[in-house]
């Protein structure tokens, strides 16, 4: 078994229930189990304390994703589906 699939599936499986529930795309699975394991640590950092804690106290930007530039051609529908959806994003901090 790969390395990083077996470091993937290790750090997602958890014996307790989480206070909060964070869902994962087969998408982001796809992009997660190819990352270096140094940010594959970034990663499951944010999601323990996510399931945790929520977002509170956790380092980083929690953005609307209605905030889309204004020359991109598809912003209208962008935003409308961003404010329809109530789409957020968060850029997980980390030291480079």
């Amino acid at each position: 078994m790969d390395e990083r699939i077996q470091r993937a599936e290790i750090n997602l499986s958890n014996t307790t229930a989480p206070r909060y529930l964070l869902e994962i795309s087969n998408h982001f699975s796809k992009i997660y189990i190819n990352l270096p394991l140094n940010e594959i640590a970034i990663v499951d950092a944010f999601i323990n304390h996510y399931e945790n804690k929520g977002l509170q106290g956790l380092p980083g930007r929690n953005k609307a994703s209605t905030d889309v530039k204004t020359n991109d051609p598809q912003f209208a529908s962008k935003v409308q589906a961003a404010k329809q959806l109530k789409l957020w994003h968060y850029h997980i901090a980390r030291k480079s």
